[in-house]
């Protein structure tokens, strides 16, 4: 009677820990999936934004108004996009100062854009 007690407990020992590490797999999966569906919202959210911003200062490029000069590249407004609406979905505080690090970070790689443009060419 001894051993078959020995072997119920280590029968539900193995159904534990078996259950213990599906959920565990389950709960990795789902939050990866739930990482993916967010990275891809936000790239969604960041390419629409990113194409609007660049089409408004494309056109005021063109019609010659004030703020016409040089017109940036897609990818820095993209680059700009991307980084204001994981900000914005974090859920973390709209502050100027958050949004004068993505300026500072956006206006540094158009800089590493354009030396590596002159060095090129």
């Amino acid at each position: 009677m001894n051993s078959t007690l020995s072997v119920a407990l280590i029968g539900l020992c193995g159904v534990l820990v078996g259950t213990v590490i599906s959920q565990g797999v389950a709960w990795r999966i789902a939050r990866q999936q739930r990482r993916a569906e967010i990275d891809a919202r936000v790239l969604s959210a960041a390419l629409m934004l990113a194409v609007q911003e660049w089409r408004g200062h494309l056109d005021v490029a063109l019609n010659g108004g004030k703020a016409a000069g040089v017109l940036e590249s897609l990818p820095i407004y993209l680059a700009f996009a991307v980084e204001f609406v994981r900000l914005v979905d974090s859920g973390a505080p709209l502050t100027a100062e958050a949004i004068h690090r993505i300026n500072q970070q956006t206006h540094q790689l158009a800089a590493e854009l354009a030396a590596l443009k002159q060095r090129r060419s």
